[in-house]
């Protein structure tokens, strides 16, 4: 293969990751974060008419879902069922249509407060 070719191919690679970069930088996302000790068995945070389902979060571990920018004004609620059967569940945050970067952050404290960033 000729050094043009593998220059093309190069600068075909490295702009396709940058577009997939740049496609997660643009799109907002909601991040929840279990600092306690207990394990969540259910995670569910909801959009105005979408529901994000985290799955179960691990003592001290995190989980990230990222929403399509086109959004019904509303805010996030959120409805945890931990493994020793208590749950949480409220709202915080509001969202509206693109806005692009936008990074919401629930986390669970060490005392199983909600927490939102």
């Amino acid at each position: 293969m000729s050094d043009k070719a593998i220059k093309v191919l190069l600068a075909i690679g490295v702009s396709l990751a940058g577009l997939y970069a740049g496609y997660f930088y643009i799109l907002p996302s909601v991040t929840v974060i279990n600092q306690s000790s207990a394990q969540t068995l259910q995670t569910f945070v909801y959009l105005p008419h979408s529901r994000m389902d985290f799955g179960a979060i691990q003592s001290r571990a995190q989980n990230q879902i990222y929403y399509d920018l086109t959004q019904v004004d509303g805010v996030y609620r959120y409805h945890f069922t931990f493994a020793n059967g208590q749950e949480r569940e409220g709202q915080c945050g509001y969202l509206t249509s693109s806005e692009i970067n936008k990074r919401q952050v629930i986390e669970i404290t060490s005392d199983l407060h909600i927490q939102c960033k």
